[in-house]
């Protein structure tokens, strides 16, 4: 499912128009403080948008200016506003996302369940996060992690929030031991600074008072970025009249996370957010002064759009005529699989260039998957306890490969890990088998895991070292997968001088 980080909501209202298929100016001239000029007219939004644009996609999330647009969204600084996230950091539909402090994604409240133990309920009201889990053997019930927008290390933040716990027991906010009394209100407030990984880091129950089988609540939490070289502008999002919502932006940087596309009235479609004459581009444009963009629609010919992978119907899209596509960032590829280039024909001979092809006619486009995990970890604080991008790659064959990393010694089975969420939900009564074929250079481990059981949903299966495609194949009992598993590959201690080569493909789970 898409992840939607902030939900906006449109209201009917009016609308700026263009000719079918015209081309926008570029951002670079625009004038902070300004108001958008805007044509009244019937064609505006008449229902709030579905799904919004990620924030976690590389394309929108907190880029910076070196891979941004080289136009700027404003030509000159305006007044600062100091960066205060409230609920900024909430999705719409998801209050806690699971997850170590290596797989905390921008604007997402992560958390990991101690060993043994289990979040069981989470909710949210606007102003209070509201957590019930039980405790397991470990020092900690749960953990909590946050990346807040832009953060760069040695930037200086501070946090407050308000904490409540319904037995008495400790926490620790970035280190730091706080001792809650059954029921009672604790305030703090804390400074410290981004290092490698999440912003901030929180353990609730630990120092031998675990807050064991706790309701605990989180209310008024609020982070500000304390960084006096940091400034922040506000980019105002509006529907015609109406108000669609404002986000902060790093001055330099792109938007880390912006509005849902608006649904146009019939007969019209969104043509993008402008300023005046001139097209900002949320995920690219950079944001150097405070402004309000306007909603623009077109009425022109549409044509259908359709996105295959393999035979399989992902997704059909309307696009105006001349214009170009955008592919939704919450299709489904398949099991441990990602998007590796689009193509005109389902041969993947003539490629789609996004930049310069426009839609003239009805149009089949054509997905390469290759395998990609979800998340990865490695057991080292100063790599942000992730494996380092430049290592991984999708290859054209549908493989993906980690490899040219030094290797490490030790004897830690889990030092590094290849993790794949999402692992299909099973049906009771349902046997089922997990399938791959993978070449390693040094052996490891793989097993389906259990997020809220922080156990294996399964056998461990050892890999040995293998020079050529190697066939694994994992039978499964009935209903043994549920909604929490993951399939992770634990990388151990490898010996020698040999730097790591670990390619997988073919992953997939099925009924046996």
């Amino acid at each position: 499912m898409r992840k939607t980080k902030i939900l906006f909501v449109l209201a009917a209202s009016g609308l700026m128009l263009s000719a079918c298929g015209g081309t926008s100016s570029s951002a670079s001239s625009l004038t902070p403080s300004s108001t958008s000029a805007s044509a009244s007219s019937n064609g505006g939004s008449t229902s709030e948008s579905s799904s919004s644009h990620s924030a976690s996609s590389s394309s929108q999330a907190g880029s910076s200016s070196s891979s941004s647009s080289s136009s700027s969204s404003s030509s000159s600084s305006s007044s600062s506003t100091p960066f205060v996230g409230t609920d900024v950091f909430l999705t719409a539909s998801n209050v806690l996302v699971y997850g170590g402090e290596a797989a905390a994604k921008t604007g997402y409240l992560t958390y990991w369940a101690g060993d043994g133990g289990a979040l069981t309920s989470s909710s949210y009201d606007g102003t209070t996060i509201t957590m019930n889990f039980t405790m397991g053997w470990a020092w900690y019930g749960v953990q909590l992690f946050y990346v807040a927008p832009y953060a760069t290390p040695n930037n200086d933040y501070a946090i407050s929030a308000t904490l409540n716990s319904s037995v008495s027991g400790s926490v620790t906010i970035d280190g730091k031991a706080v001792s809650l009394t059954a029921n009672a209100n604790y305030d703090f407030s804390t400074d410290f600074t981004q290092g490698n990984g999440a912003t901030f880091g929180m353990q609730m129950g630990v120092d031998g008072t675990p807050l064991g089988n706790a309701t605990v609540k989180i209310s008024n939490l609020k982070i500000v970025d304390n960084t006096k070289t940091n400034v922040y502008h506000e980019v105002t999002f509006k529907n015609g009249d109406s108000l669609v919502g404002t986000v902060l932006a790093k001055e330099g940087e792109a938007l880390w996370t912006y509005p849902a596309d608006p649904t146009p009235a019939e007969g019209y479609v969104f043509d993008g957010w402008f300023y005046g004459d001139s097209e900002f581009k949320p995920g690219s444009d950079v944001v150097n002064g405070d402004f309000t963009v306007t909603a623009k629609f077109i009425q022109c010919a549409t044509y259908s759009v359709k996105l295959y992978n393999g035979s399989e119907l992902l997704d059909t899209l309307t696009v105006a005529e001349g214009k170009t596509v955008s592919i939704p960032d919450d299709l489904d590829y398949g099991f441990a699989h990602k998007a590796n280039g689009w193509y005109k024909d389902s041969e993947f001979t003539n490629a789609w260039d996004f930049d310069a092809d426009t839609i003239t006619a009805e149009t089949s486009l054509y997905v390469r998957t290759a395998v990609y995990p979800d998340e990865t970890y490695e057991n080292s604080e100063d790599l942000g306890w992730k494996i380092a991008d430049q290592y991984m790659a999708m290859q054209d064959d549908g493989s993906f490969l980690y490899s040219g990393e030094a290797p490490f010694g030790g004897s830690e089975s889990w030092h590094r890990q290849i993790n794949f969420d999402n692992v299909p939900v099973g049906v009771a009564g349902t046997n089922y088998a997990l399938t791959f074929e993978y070449k390693m250079n040094y052996a490891a481990d793989t097993k389906i895991w259990d997020n809220v059981a922080n156990a294996d949903n399964g056998t461990t299966t050892s890999l040995a070292v293998a020079a050529s495609w190697t066939k694994i194949t994992i039978n499964f009992a009935g209903g043994a997968f549920n909604a929490n598993n993951k399939l992770s590959f634990e990388l151990g201690a490898q010996s020698g001088d040999d730097t790591v080569a670990f390619a997988l493909r073919d992953v997939a789970v099925a009924a046996a």
